[in-house]
């Protein structure tokens, strides 16, 4: 299969899924809660729960947010935001290659 372009969207697209998808099984929230509006504060992320995403991000996308980033993060719509801005430009090996590989 030929290589596609590079597409940013679908790039940032994944980014906000891991992290939803992660925040839901580190804190153990089934789908029906919805978290995008609500901080991670909020939510009782845990400093332990902050550092793995902070790990993952690193390791999966090459996304440095600090730890405390994380935990005052206003919303985790805002926290994907700001892990989406720091996405790097060069993203065609930036992504996993695996889904949703938490080491949690």
């Amino acid at each position: 299969m030929p290589n596609q372009p590079f597409d940013r969207s679908s790039r940032d697209l994944k980014v906000r899924r891991f992290i939803h998808q992660t925040l839901r099984r580190l804190l153990k929230l089934g789908p029906e809660v919805d978290i995008a509006d609500r901080s991670p504060a909020e939510l009782a992320l845990n400093s332990l729960a902050a550092i793995a995403l902070q790990y993952q991000l690193q390791a999966d996308y090459g996304v440095d947010v600090t730890v405390r980033e994380v935990m005052e993060a206003r919303t985790v719509a805002s926290l994907a935001d700001l892990a989406q801005s720091r996405l790097p430009h060069d993203a065609s090996d930036a992504l996993p290659s695996h889904e949703g590989g938490v080491l949690i």
